[in-house]
């Protein structure tokens, strides 16, 4: 995965509904490029280290016929069917509700790796939430692997979460920094979010700067 120093021109992301997912990862992870994620993936992370095999976290949802218990093994049969080791670890609470959470081990390129997967599942849509490690660490990342799933929420609204004083100044900050669509905005936003609104997360962040671009599109 490569990084970009600003998240401002990528491709807008559209929800398959109305919902906004987010989620707080552990310290020290970075948004990916989402340019280089493969199609499902909403969100990519990735620790800021010298690690060879680097944890990672990543967000998809999809659209499914299934029941969250069908989709699950769904996954177990296919885990199964290329020997890896699958063990589902129960229902895990979240602010959004109760989801599940599955465990993984399978080979690596070089390394045994460690998945955590936790599904959440509301009106016919599935939220897939992967942590991944190296399984010779994995001890080390689960717990806040595990924080990173118990914060996964569906926000109706992005600023939902913010005070009314927290809200009216980025709405006021929005409206000054945007008055012009020049890029170097949308690079000040990102800035300020990330100085002023880390407590919500560089997902978050991300898609407010998203929602923007696609209310008020950049010109050079």
């Amino acid at each position: 995965m490569f990084f970009l120093p600003a998240l401002v021109f990528c491709a807008v992301f559209t929800s398959l509904d109305s919902s906004y997912a987010n989620f707080l990862p552990p310290p020290g992870f970075e948004l990916a490029d989402p340019r280089k994620l493969p199609e499902k993936v909403q969100a990519g992370l990735i620790e800021k280290s010298l690690q060879t095999v680097r944890p990672s976290l990543n967000l998809i949802e999809e659209k499914t016929p299934l029941s969250l218990n069908e989709y699950l093994e769904s996954f177990e049969k296919s885990y199964l069917e290329k020997k890896y080791v699958c063990h589902r670890l129960g229902p895990l609470p979240c602010k959004a509700g109760e989801g599940r959470l599955l465990q993984v081990d399978l080979k690596g390129f070089g390394e045994d790796m460690r998945l955590w997967q936790f599904f959440f599942f509301k009106d016919q849509i599935i939220y897939v939430l992967t942590a991944a490690s190296a399984k010779s660490k994995s001890q080390n990342y689960y717990p806040g692997f595990l924080k990173t799933f118990q914060s996964f929420e569906l926000l109706d609204d992005l600023f939902l979460p913010l005070s009314a004083s927290r809200k009216s100044q980025l709405l006021q900050k929005l409206k000054d920094l945007l008055k012009t669509r020049k890029p170097k905005n949308f690079f000040k936003l990102e800035k300020y979010l990330k100085n002023n609104f880390a407590d919500l997360g560089p997902y978050w962040q991300w898609q407010v700067v998203q929602a923007e671009l696609k209310k008020h599109p950049s010109k050079t």
